[in-house]
């Protein structure tokens, strides 16, 4: 993806690793950009992203966050 090799465990894990989130998915949108679902306590998308960046370099960041009550496992069962 923009020419570098993302790994979406990585990012995912990451994600987990962000005080406040409890669950958390990231897919490709459009075959163009990263897409992060998580759950726990809503955080704002800047918030997000400046935690990832102090782990991730910027080419495997998020470029959009979406909290939700729960985030479903890769399988679609209720999380």
């Amino acid at each position: 993806m923009r020419g570098f090799r993302i790994e979406i465990g990585e990012v995912e894990n990451a994600l987990l690793r962000v005080e406040g989130v409890r669950d958390g998915a990231v897919v490709v949108a459009k075959g163009a950009h990263l897409v992060a679902f998580h759950s726990g306590r809503p955080l704002a998308g800047e918030v997000l992203r400046e935690r990832l960046a102090a782990s991730l370099p910027a080419y495997m960041a998020p470029s959009v966050f979406h909290w939700r009550e729960s985030v479903a496992n890769r399988l679609g069962f209720p999380g």
